[in-house]
């Protein structure tokens, strides 16, 4: 009986001390970057070379903004997990920025070539090496990920998936919100095999974000993420036929975009609104927006990563069907806020658990 208690302290311990656990991993994915985190090998001599956290952003490994940017959202999402009792969608954005700096962790090094100065020569007028990057695909170093690198990765996951179960257990998701999302994304599935146009660089149009958005607005970041991110990620990934180590960026990170609408839920449906309003659609298209923008950068770093196409070959490419289809959602969207306003009225999403402040 005794042991059972105990067992029950402890379970309770680790549900109430989730945004504990995913700051101690986040800050244990930073330290770890102390252990090489690439190790590079000169075409031309063949010597392998460690590269440390400190030291690619000098000399001819300047350009580390890949890792930079991952350890940038780790400590975002740790401040986020600290005062997670101010608000019940601090976790989920928490859980976004852990998840999107695993991914980085991972490919870093295969957003930006790495350069040998003495080969290619240094820019002193403009102390810069990123012309000579972005302006081909010269690559006088074979790089591998390092320890650190991997180590980084996985306590990220970590930390996002303590956030994702802390930020889950203050929400609910009862049948009526299954049944709903399950027809919504059902209609995004057959949204994307219809393609209004081709974009002019290439890609294709069609609707497939907005029943994806409507869900996020709905429902929240958390199963606007769970939704979009994961459900709909995989089955389109698996459906489109390209292969599942397109998922993280083109799939994950491009879909799960829609949970930045959840984090305007309540500014676009605040209670008793039942039509159109200024405020609310001005919420809406920045929500819509910032969401379209979120799943342009997944795409434009999977196009770095998988394709080898420079930066800007890269953004042009994801610019044009990524902001045409965003575009066309958000005009939609806008059209029918007023209706979306009274289902909201109608049939009310419980909000999640607002823990109190001790």
């Amino acid at each position: 009986m005794e042991n059972a208690q105990s067992e029950k302290k402890v379970e309770l311990w680790f549900k109430e001390h989730l945004y504990l656990l995913a700051i101690i991993f986040a800050l244990l994915s930073i330290l770890v970057l102390c252990a090489p985190i690439y190790t590079a090998k000169p075409l031309a001599t063949g010597e392998r070379t460690n590269i440390y956290f400190w030291n690619i952003f000098s000399g001819e490994f300047r350009l580390g903004y890949g890792v930079l940017s991952a350890v940038i959202l780790m400590i975002v999402g740790s401040v986020l997990s600290l005062f997670h009792k101010k608000s019940p969608y601090f976790l989920s954005g928490a859980m976004l920025c852990f998840l999107v700096g695993a991914l980085l962790f991972l490919v870093g090094k295969d957003i930006f070539n790495f350069t040998n100065s003495e080969l290619y020569g240094y820019n002193s007028a403009t102390d810069d090496y990123d012309l000579l990057i972005w302006s081909g695909t010269i690559k006088s170093y074979s790089a591998k990920l390092g320890a650190g690198s991997v180590i980084a990765t996985i306590f990220a996951a970590i930390a996002a998936l303590c956030a994702f179960d802390g930020s889950y257990e203050k929400d609910t998701f009862s049948v009526r919100d299954m049944v709903e999302s399950a027809v919504l994304i059902a209609m995004a599935v057959g949204l994307n095999f219809i393609k209004l146009f081709p974009a002019p660089t290439g890609g294709s149009v069609n609707l497939q974000m907005l029943p994806l958005m409507i869900i996020a607005f709905r429902h929240g970041p958390t199963k606007g993420f769970l939704c979009g991110g994961i459900v709909y990620g995989l089955i389109t990934c698996l459906t489109d036929g390209y292969g599942f180590e397109f998922f993280p960026f083109d799939y994950l990170v491009g879909f799960g975009s829609v949970a930045i609408c959840g984090f305007f839920k309540n500014k676009v449906f605040p209670a008793g609104q039942k039509g159109y309003t200024v405020k609310g659609e001005i919420y809406l298209f920045i929500a819509a927006a910032l969401s379209t923008f979120v799943r342009f950068i997944g795409g434009s770093v999977s196009s770095m990563v998988y394709y080898n196409y420079t930066f800007i070959a890269a953004i042009t490419y994801n610019a044009a069907y990524v902001f045409i289809s965003g575009g066309i959602a958000i005009a939609i969207i806008m059209a029918l806020y007023g209706p979306l306003c009274r289902i909201n009225s109608m049939f009310p999403v419980k909000e999640p658990l607002k823990e109190k402040a001790e």
